[in-house]
Order: C-alpha cells, then structure tokens, then sequence
C-alpha cells in the first residue's frame, strides 16, 4: 500500500476539509485509491489517501483531474486572503491487524 500524508497549516481548516469533500466522490473512480481521510487539528489539516501502489498514485497525479482539484484550490486561495502552507509525505504501508 501506498500512503501519501498532506499537511497543510490554514487559518481555515474547515474550508480546506470542504474542498477536499468536494473532490473525494471523483478520487472513487481512480484505479488503485483506497481511501482517504482528514485529519484536523487547531490550524493544520492532514489529508492521509491510501493507494494500491505508488503507480497508482502517480497515475492520479499526472491525470486531468488531479490538475483540475488542485487549480480549483488555487483559484480559492487567491480569492481570499487566507494563507496556507503544505507539504506532503510518501510512504510504504501495511495494515497488519
């Protein structure tokens, strides 16, 4: 399993959650996606998805709509003042109970 962890510190981590709610349905259609889940605290928001393997994942990144979630949030971040900051981490998973 591959696990990709988006942390992202926001003055709003609820519409941050939203935007990633918003996208989830279409993340369904992607060969090898697991799942995903959101992760809040305070002003950080970890968005944990889970593939079947890290081809997968690329797969989704190079898609067309991996591009158009991510412009969305772009043109939403500049649309208000809010400040974000993210960064992600990969790794090797096994869910072992």
């Amino acid at each position: 399993m591959y696990v990709v962890v988006n942390t992202i510190t926001t003055e709003d981590p609820e519409k941050i959650a939203e935007r990633f709610r918003m996208s989830a349905p279409q993340l369904k259609e992607c060969n090898g996606f697991v799942n995903m889940e959101l992760w809040k605290a305070d002003n950080k928001i970890e968005a944990i998805s889970r593939w079947e393997t890290k081809e997968d994942f690329e797969a989704y990144v190079n898609s067309d709509m991996f591009h158009q979630h991510h412009s969305h949030s772009r043109k939403a971040e500049k649309q208000t003042s809010q400040t974000q900051n993210s960064q992600a981490s990969y790794y090797e998973g096994e869910v072992i109970a």
